[in-house]
């Protein structure tokens, strides 16, 4: 039974693609005005979210929000499923605010749920649970992306905007492409031919390139010292894309040839004097440990006794600085540790529930999966008959070679396209649940799994669980990594939703 007369539409898009699914704005606006229909809502607002535009969807969430704080009465907010509202346990903290004060309701249309006030703990985990998973949709999306910009990279395809020297261009079969820029690729040329000399410092470099216009293409604002750093540092000048801190060559042309780079690159780096660099030992919180009182990566030290034995010490290199943590045994970390993942296991009747909940939401993504599929095809169909139109056109003599083979070359472009789209649909359909089986796998067995693996295993564990994992008195300090931090609560309280504050811990 609502207590609302009142409501707000809130319409969701993530793609241009979703046009033809059913869930475009207009087909999702138009099933929720006759849900607010059905229950008498008059409907003061719509709003609408564009998934390409994170930045606009949180400043439209926060006039929503301030809409519902202003108005006088409680308010209604309907939309088509969860995760149509919302993506992150971020917005669950300020919308379960206004829900027990009576403020709102939340009306998930395809879902038939109804969160009030007077939600019951059910229904309140019915809710987590379909947030948790739209998180894990989202996160699992970014995998895709990640997967399809190291495919690309591995061809040797830059992802992105084309450093200075350089353009992006998009070619006559609507491909993507990196050309050289006429205008400026000689003056980024003289720019490394001056530092290679040994002779001009950056600040000279920067004063040459603004007396010569070296300038973006799109901001027309001049180089400074500092940018023509970055530039004379970036290897994709003579054939390699740095990636993090790996390179890959590219098929672009190159501007500048290996040993000029290399050149530059030893008077940058001291102007050919070698530096001896250490590197920690291998160990399980390499990299991801911190100094919680200085901020220094905790190193390994290892003491062999007399009698042969081998004493493992976790410390902060900045120690004879007075920093005040004192050294601790690798051991006590991984039992810290170890302590804190047997926390993540979850009841049994919890866990069925989820996994219900899961294989629902699956279901739901399926469906939409098989429409995309439908459009797709479709889509292939068309092409098949505009190349059979064309094909006609060229024997009858209404174009002629050249016309027909660059009409042809972009039809193929486009089958290519959507051949990719579609194996990535699949892929994208077929991961979905094994991955979210696999996180909740994992909360059940981390414990196990993190005694029983190697060094380099433990450290990809605590990677996945964990962020921003510093040491402090000897404790383990961290973020948990979401859907964790929402496991951990679910373990521990009947209390499902999220509140601000629980996702940081301390374990000991």
């Amino acid at each position: 039974m609502t207590n609302c007369t009142n409501a707000i539409i809130l319409a969701r898009v993530s793609s241009k693609d979703q046009e033809e699914q059913g869930t475009s704005i207009p087909a999702q606006v138009s099933r929720l005005e006759q849900y607010a229909k059905k229950l008498d809502f008059e409907v003061l607002k719509t709003y609408e979210l564009t998934e390409s535009s994170s930045k606009e969807n949180r400043a439209k969430f926060e006039k929503l929000l301030k809409f519902v704080n202003e108005y006088p009465e409680p308010l209604a907010i309907v939309t088509d499923t969860v995760d149509r509202l919302q993506r992150s346990f971020k917005e669950s903290v300020e919308l379960d605010t206004l829900r027990k004060t009576g403020k709102i309701e939340l009306h998930f249309n395809r879902e038939n749920l109804v969160i009030h006030k007077d939600s019951n703990s059910s229904e309140i985990m019915r809710w987590d649970m379909a947030v948790m998973f739209a998180k894990m949709y989202v996160l699992q999306l970014s995998d895709n992306v990640k997967r399809s910009n190291k495919k690309k990279w591995e061809l040797g395809e830059w992802c992105g905007p084309a450093p200075l020297g350089y353009k992006n261009v998009t070619l006559e079969n609507g491909r993507k492409d990196i050309v050289l820029d006429k205008e400026r690729a000689p003056l980024v040329k003289k720019s490394f031919d001056l530092y290679a000399t040994g002779n001009y410092t950056f600040k000279m470099i920067a004063k040459e390139m603004r007396k010569d216009g070296l300038t973006t293409p799109k901001s027309k604002n001049k180089r400074t010292h500092g940018q023509i750093q970055e530039m004379i540092a970036n290897p994709f000048y003579c054939g390699q894309m740095k990636v993090v801190d790996k390179l890959y060559p590219h098929k672009y042309p190159v501007l500048i040839e290996k040993w000029v780079f290399d050149k530059c690159a030893d008077i940058r780096e001291g102007r050919n004097k070698s530096s001896v660099k250490y590197a920690s030992k291998d160990y399980s919180f390499r990299g991801i440990l911190k100094c919680g009182f200085c901020g220094c990566s905790i190193t390994l030290d290892e003491t062999i006794k007399p009698n042969g034995k081998v004493f493992r010490y976790c410390r902060c290199p900045n120690r004879k600085e007075n920093c005040k943590e004192k050294p601790i045994r690798i051991e006590k970390l991984q039992a810290q540790v170890s302590d804190l993942l047997g926390k993540l296991v979850m009841p049994q009747n919890v866990l069925d529930e989820v996994t219900l909940e899961l294989k629902k939401t699956h279901g739901s993504e399926t469906e939409i999966y098989q429409k995309n599929l439908h459009r797709l095809n479709l889509e292939l169909e068309k092409i098949k008959k505009r190349k059979d139109t064309v094909y006609l056109d060229r024997l009858d003599g209404r174009i002629t070679t050249d016309e027909y083979d660059k009409i042809v070359a972009r039809f193929r472009s486009e089958e290519q396209d959507i051949h990719e789209e579609m194996k990535d649909a699949s892929t994208q359909d077929n991961n979905f649940l094994d991955a979210s089986l696999m996180v909740l796998d994992l909360a059940q067995n981390a414990c196990r799994y993190f005694l029983g693996a190697s060094e380099d295993k433990q450290q990809q564990i605590l990677n996945l669980v964990t962020s921003n994992l510093r040491l402090k008195d000897g404790k383990l300090v961290y973020d948990l990594a979401e859907p964790f931090n929402v496991l951990l609560n679910a373990s521990k309280t009947k209390e499902w939703l999220p509140r601000s504050g629980l996702n940081r811990r301390q374990v000991g």
